[in-house]
């Protein structure tokens, strides 16, 4: 029986939900830091907040083609794709609070810190999932 393999983000879906674990707990960690509780889930606002850069991040992810060549990639050139991928993701996240006009509500702090702790989280968590996945596969790691 043939069997396609998947293209695009299905083919590495597996840094595609890591993204999203790393995002969701720089989120969570930054909006601890800022309001000193954690009470994220009962805030509206910081749960459309997290809705929208789940699917900015999915649709970066996409469109961007962030994992082409993922395992072929790098310690630096993984860096530069972390660092675009975290750039646009928030560049757009910015431009919706202020298109939502929400962004009087969501402190800007919070969004920076989650940038922060989000790249320090993610660079280092596709680092070891790529080296872990290529000493599965049985390959030399870069």
């Amino acid at each position: 029986m043939y069997f396609r393999k998947p293209k695009g983000i299905l083919k590495h879906w597996d840094f595609v939900l890591l993204d999203l674990a790393c995002l969701h707990l720089a989120l969570f960690t930054a909006y601890y830091i800022r309001h000193g509780n954690f009470e994220y889930w009962k805030d509206e606002t910081y749960i459309t907040l997290s809705l929208v850069m789940t699917i900015l991040t999915l649709l970066v992810c996409y469109f961007s083609e962030t994992f082409r060549n993922v395992f072929k990639r790098g310690l630096y050139r993984e860096l530069v794709q972390t660092v675009e991928q975290i750039s646009l993701v928030f560049l757009m996240t910015v431009f919706f609070l202020y298109f939502a006009k929400i962004g009087q509500e969501v402190s800007r702090l919070t969004i920076f810190y989650c940038a922060i702790i989000y790249l320090c989280i993610t660079y280092p968590t596709r680092l070891i999932h790529k080296k872990l996945m290529l000493n599965r596969m049985g390959q030399k790691v870069c």
